[in-house]
């Protein structure tokens, strides 16, 4: 188990962080991937790190707690399992200029993907 203290921004967004520590611990995007998450609470469940407001979250309870330990980032590190094959993801625009979150977009590649493999979740 490795640990490191790494300052980010207070703007830092889900993209940015997730850089931040396959940097800080020399990962291979190409071979790993990573899932963040903390502990808020011993008897509640991780906190999940998906996306840009939920890093924003983690920032601003940061920003209320001081000491350095407190809310630690966890980092699962998992084998990437990288398929050369082309996976074509439609994407629709919404009229109402809705936004999508990197956690959408994964989402529907990992459908496609499934489907491709032909297992549903």
């Amino acid at each position: 188990m490795q640990s490191s203290l790494a300052l980010v921004a207070r703007n830092c967004n889900y993209v940015t962080l997730v850089e931040t520590v396959m940097t800080k611990f020399a990962l291979d995007p190409t071979k790993v991937a990573v899932s963040l998450k903390y502990i808020l609470y011993e008897d509640l469940p991780p906190i999940r790190i998906k996306n840009d407001s939920n890093v924003l979250s983690y920032v601003l309870l940061k920003d209320m707690e001081r000491e350095p330990a407190k809310y630690p980032i966890i980092i699962d590190v998992v084998e990437a399992e990288i398929d050369n094959t082309t996976i074509t993801v439609p994407v629709n625009a919404h009229s109402s200029g809705e936004m999508f979150t990197l956690q959408d977009v994964a989402l529907e590649i990992c459908e496609a993907s499934n489907e491709k493999n032909g297992s549903h979740s």
